[in-house]
């Protein structure tokens, strides 16, 4: 028989292209701490003339990433892990599965998202479908485990077998087993946190990645299932048989990134300097306006006034903001305040133009934890600028806040707390949690009067 019979591995942990930040960190530490990107750039072009054996050396190194990219993801070598930014974890666990004999196992260590990222769902899906997934056990670095990594670290144990030469035998093989955000060896013996999964049971609760959803619990997978059987998915992406279940008619996007787009930005004192007066948390002169730059730590669940960048006094802070107390929340004229500006009419800023007819923005948070109270949060805001850390929904069914109240509900954040294995909550997280279809939501208005879930979702929401 052809390959090894058993291969045991830690292969690195670290992107094939250059990162600028940890390359300079060492080297130049003024260009590693520029404030963004289009700074970084700039002064890493200023090093031709101030410092050019440092240039050429990061010119040679950025090719020699460029290059082992270019050959992982155009070579054929890697059909499931050379795509887009690769990580080389992924291309060598994708090496050791190819190298295992028909009876052989492969143990690796990875991060956790081999199984949960969205760049890794082709290779995931073939573990799944080819019936190579053996078994995965997730641990939290919280004890630790490994000293000097932070103790919210997440890494698994990855066992593998060869996969099946046909889709027959696929079927016949042993359900994956599976453990999550274990902290010690001894609780992979726990039968309360051990549970396994079917390829169809995957394909139920992540219909569209068909990643791996990620449970506490035997109960909780148990309780999941029978909630993804009852209730549709949010967004089910089309296949090559199906078409798309959009019935919210949901779109997704994002506004301004915060690196590449930061030549937009204004602080105060620039638009002060330049005769803008500041009125309510918008700057003015004349009808022309500069808008808030709303980011994730100003917002929160059904509350666009969280935090503030400005202190009692009127001062702005530049790198901290300030949660709103219960008293500046109680007054409706209070606004939150942010660090930066972006212009309401400018040539770069047309994406604007797509929340215009909206009237008000349905937004979340993308960086939030499934370990703190409140895992989704959703919340309403004016038309203004959103930074990267936030991502906008648009409602083309004309039920926001009945869309809403779901999406605040207590069960949707349940379900979310089972599918967020990070600390990132992705478009391709959001569209495959079960939510109540849109006929359900209006079947409740008929029971419970017109205009019930709205008025709920007011109430919590609209309080400036």
């Amino acid at each position: 028989m052809s390959g090894f019979d058993c291969i045991l591995g830690n292969p690195p942990w670290e992107r094939v292209k250059l990162q600028e930040k940890e390359w300079f960190a060492q080297r130049v530490p003024d260009i590693a701490n520029a404030p963004n990107a289009a700074a970084r750039t700039k002064m890493i072009n200023a090093l031709k003339g101030s410092d050019p054996a440092v240039y050429g050396e990061f010119l040679s190194d950025v090719r020699a990433a460029e290059a082992a990219s270019t050959f992982m993801r155009g070579s054929g070598r890697y059909p499931l892990c050379g795509r887009g930014d690769v990580n080389l974890y992924t291309v060598f666990a994708e090496s050791m599965r190819d190298g295992v004999s028909p009876i052989g196992r492969v143990g690796c260590i990875v991060p956790s998202g081999v199984a949960t990222d969205d760049t890794t769902k082709f290779f995931f899906q073939d573990l799944v479908d080819r019936a190579s997934l053996a078994s995965l056990f997730d641990f939290e670095n919280a004890a630790p485990i490994f000293e000097g990594v932070h103790r919210s670290y997440k890494f698994s144990c990855l066992t593998l077998r060869a996969p099946a030469p046909d889709a027959k035998t696929a079927a016949l093989a042993p359900a994956a087993e599976f453990v999550f955000f274990a902290h010690k060896v001894e609780d992979l013996a726990d039968e309360r946190r051990r549970f396994t999964l079917t390829r169809d049971e995957i394909a139920l609760v992540n219909p569209n990645t068909k990643t791996c959803p990620i449970f506490r619990t035997k109960v909780d997978a148990e309780l999941t299932k029978y909630i993804y059987r009852r209730v549709p998915v949010l967004v089910k992406e089309a296949t090559a048989t199906t078409p798309e279940e959009n019935p919210w008619g949901v779109e997704f996007t994002r506004l301004f990134d915060m690196s590449n787009d930061s030549g937009f930005f204004r602080t105060r004192e620039q638009l002060e300097k330049d005769g803008w007066k500041l009125r309510g948390n918008v700057f003015e002169r004349g009808a022309e306006k500069y808008l808030p730059l709303y980011e994730q730590n100003m917002v929160h669940l059904g509350n666009h006034r969280f935090a503030t960048f400005q202190h009692d006094d009127g001062s702005i802070s530049a790198d901290k903001s300030i949660e709103c107390s219960a008293v500046r929340l109680a007054a409706p004229e209070e606004v939150a305040v942010p660090r930066y500006w972006v212009p309401a009419e400018d040539e770069h800023a047309d994406i604007l133009d797509w929340l215009k007819p909206l009237g008000q923005i349905l937004g979340f948070r993308r960086s939030v934890r499934s370990t703190d109270a409140r895992t989704a949060l959703f919340f309403t805001a004016p038309i203004c600028g959103y930074g990267d850390s936030i991502f906008l929904a648009k409602i083309c069914s004309g039920l926001a806040s009945e869309l809403l109240a779901a999406l605040m509900s207590f069960v949707f954040d349940y379900q979310a707390r089972q599918a967020i294995g990070g600390e990132n909550a992705s478009f391709f997280i959001l569209k495959q949690l079960p939510a109540p279809s849109s006929s359900a939501v209006a079947c409740l208005n008929g029971v419970m009067g017109a205009g019930w879930a709205m008025r709920r979702t007011l109430e919590l929401s609209a309080t400036a």
